[in-house]
């Protein structure tokens, strides 16, 4: 299967999943679950190209929805630490469709088995995205039985002391 651009995915018009795309063996997952996913990310240091190409668009529906948005806020945004803590809470119970369609992609994924194509990563118990925030490199997503998010471990890369 060729490599695609994960961003490439959406139709830049309305930012829904396209037929072609990877994504479309997910079902369609509503805006509003994709909004609460993409605003957690973002607050949390979420970096993935996918996650990042919708940031317009998900601005835009927030000020339709009256919502303030950036110098707009009437109160300051939670710190990086403070953030981790509302990305788990947007993860936790969220549908391995949801989390595909706002981040895109996982980076890296744990699978049983010798992986025979790419699309096995796409059913992997475990998915690792980057993130860039003081507090994590990088957090992983494991999935449970019911294809939903079940525990989200934050890592952190401490480098190591050479003698």
């Amino acid at each position: 299967m060729p490599e695609t651009d994960p961003a490439s995915a959406f139709d830049p018009a309305s930012f829904t999943l396209s037929e072609a795309s990877t994504f479309s063996k997910f079902p369609a997952v509503g805006d509003f679950t994709r909004l609460a996913l993409w605003m957690a990310g973002a607050l949390a240091g979420m970096s993935s190209p996918t996650h990042s190409a919708q940031r317009r668009y998900f601005r835009t529906m927030a000020k339709r929805l009256g919502w303030p948005v950036g110098k707009a806020l009437s109160q300051p945004r939670p710190g990086m630490a403070s953030a981790m803590p509302l990305l788990t809470d947007a993860i936790i119970g969220t549908s391995r469709a949801a989390i595909a369609s706002v981040f895109g992609p996982p980076r890296c994924a744990l699978t049983e088995g010798e992986l025979v194509n790419n699309d096995a990563a796409w059913s992997g118990d475990v998915w690792y995205y980057g993130i860039s925030n003081p507090a994590a490199s990088a957090v992983s997503i494991e999935f449970n039985i019911e294809e939903a998010a079940g525990r989200l471990v934050f890592i952190s890369f401490t480098p190591n002391a050479v003698d």
